[in-house]
């Protein structure tokens, strides 16, 4: 991966510690090629050691250069859309489990049952690492109409995911509806297992769809 200058957004305050994740994601499409330079610069909020709620193995991250992130999300009638920023200072991939390496989480309860198993289908928790190899609770994706990009950056590197409706369980997209939604960043600098994790909302991406925050969709 060649690696690109990174947008600079403008600086995003953090969450503040313990109140409840909220975020809001206007419409609009993108084109998933890895390139931010569509998304709203000031749009972004930081994922990093202030406003994750699980800190997995924190003394191995050693500033936000070493692992932190700038995430934003979108929608329209067909996809949910996502960007991530990343700021990693090492880059490895060498594991079988994407989540050993560099890669990012998204976990979604697009039902906002609470459920992380809802019959429905709506429940989903894709990787992605930085070698553009993703997944979807482990299991390769299978599905085309989910899309993924990774670009090289001076600071990282950054991801685009598109998530269509059909794997929701809802019926539509519409302005007002709340989606249950979590993020999360994992760290290998030395090989191996992975070394720290930042989880932005609950305990797990998995199977914690209870305490995931809400993705509440806007028109801006």
């Amino acid at each position: 991966l060649t690696p690109t200058p990174s947008p600079i957004p403008s600086v995003i305050p953090t969450s503040t510690p313990g109140a409840p994740k909220r975020i809001e994601a206007p419409y609009g499409p993108v084109t998933v090629d890895g390139d931010l330079s569509e998304w709203d610069p000031n749009g972004f909020f930081a994922l990093d050691t202030g406003s994750a709620y699980r800190l997995n193995h924190p003394e191995t991250i050693e500033s936000p250069l070493d692992l932190s992130a700038l995430i934003q999300a979108r929608w329209d009638d067909t996809h949910l859309y996502f960007a991530f920023d990343v700021r990693d200072e090492r880059i490895v991939v060498d594991s079988q489990d994407l989540w050993k390496d560099d890669s990012i989480e998204i976990g979604l309860d697009g039902e906002h049952d609470k459920d992380p198993f809802s019959p429905t289908g709506g429940d989903h928790q894709y990787t992605v690492r930085f070698d553009n190899t993703a997944a979807d609770r482990t299991f390769p994706i299978q599905n085309p109409d989910v899309q993924w990009a990774v670009q090289r950056t001076e600071l990282g590197y950054r991801v685009e995911v598109a998530v269509p409706l059909g794997v929701l369980g809802v019926p539509d997209l519409t302005e007002g509806r709340v989606l249950g939604i979590d993020f999360a960043l994992n760290d290998d600098d030395d090989g191996g297992g992975r070394d720290g994790q930042l989880v932005w909302a609950s305990w797990s991406t998995y199977s914690d769809a209870d305490a995931f925050g809400d993705l509440v969709l806007v028109r801006k």
